[in-house]
């Protein structure tokens, strides 16, 4: 098992996106102090995990590493949403900006959801109130 696999399944857990701090993952690697070459090591062994990380700055170009410092870490799958999201926003593309557009245009995935269950809510409502009709009424005379 690789030394990032944990995190790994916390990203596949959490839908995509799991926080940690550059401490965490120092202590994945066994090493007891932050430098530039134990932050490169790090950048390297999340990929070969088949994870990237954002902000970039965090591990690629930071000149005073803190162990509090967070990092999201998400799957390295250009098929994914966030993954095409982080892209267009770090290495700005044509694709890249027309991907982010279409993000700011379309209805969100939880809107769908939501108006998902307030259609079945009156789908239910509807049936109990033809239910109540179909029911014979007893002040008619017989």
């Amino acid at each position: 098992m690789g030394r990032y696999e944990k995190m790994k399944q916390a990203v596949e857990a959490q839908g995509g996106v799991h926080v940690v701090t550059l401490g965490d993952l120092r202590s994945a690697i066994g090493v007891a102090r932050l430098g530039p070459y134990v932050l490169e090591d790090i950048a390297n062994q999340l990929r070969q995990e088949g994870l990237e990380y954002f902000p970039r700055l965090t591990l690629d170009d930071n000149p005073a590493p803190r162990q509090w410092h967070p990092v999201r870490l998400i799957l390295a799958n250009p098929a994914s949403p966030i993954y095409k999201a982080m892209k267009a926003i770090e290495d700005p593309t044509e694709d890249g900006d027309a991907f982010l557009a279409d993000l700011g245009t379309s209805a969100p995935v939880a809107t769908a959801a939501r108006a998902e269950q307030k259609l079945q809510r009156v789908r239910g409502a509807l049936q109990d109130a033809l239910a109540v009709l179909d029911e014979p009424d007893d002040a008619e005379p017989a």
